[in-house]
């Protein structure tokens, strides 16, 4: 694996962000791609309220997907192995949004298809954006390197590629 120079940024949470690693700051939610202030600082990974609480795979440097990450928890999408968002009790996300009532039971569905990340809105009420735009319900829509995820007004996901 080729090492990738690392593109320092300063967020205006004021950390020190990668943004070769996030396209999101995890803190605040700011889109890394709009700073256009460099730092050499070295970057730093910090869930919002601590450790990463919840893996839903165990991550192998050979293994293919992305982590999600949200609210301080940490998930992992990988091939065949769909993620359930949502506040619903059979869903692994339920602890994470229980504090979010804007985010539905059943809100969302994401998959890793063929080096791909999908999401598909599941009738949500208060809907899922990529990039600050509402995608459609009950379509698959494809999520790429540097989109900014988000679910209802203010629960954003952090993609972490190459995971």
């Amino acid at each position: 694996m080729a090492d990738v120079n690392p593109d320092l940024v300063r967020c205006r949470c004021g950390k020190d962000w990668d943004r070769t690693q996030l396209a999101q700051c995890p803190v605040d939610g700011s889109d890394l791609w709009e700073i256009t202030t460099a730092t050499s600082a070295a970057p730093e990974f910090v869930p919002l309220d601590g450790a990463p609480r919840t893996s839903l795979d165990p991550i192998g440097e050979a293994s293919a997907g992305v982590e999600l990450s949200t609210c301080g928890d940490l998930f992992r999408v990988g091939p065949d192995t769909p993620l359930a968002l949502g506040r619903d009790e059979s869903y692994p996300t339920a602890d994470t949004f229980r504090a979010h009532t804007n985010v539905s039971r059943f809100h969302a569905v994401v998959v890793y298809e063929n080096g791909g990340l999908f999401i598909t809105d599941t009738s949500s009420a208060n809907g899922t954006f990529i990039n600050d735009h509402r995608i459609p319900r009950d379509v698959k829509y494809e999520i790429k390197p540097g989109q900014r995820l988000r679910l209802a007004a203010d629960v954003p996901i952090v993609v972490r590629w190459n995971a």
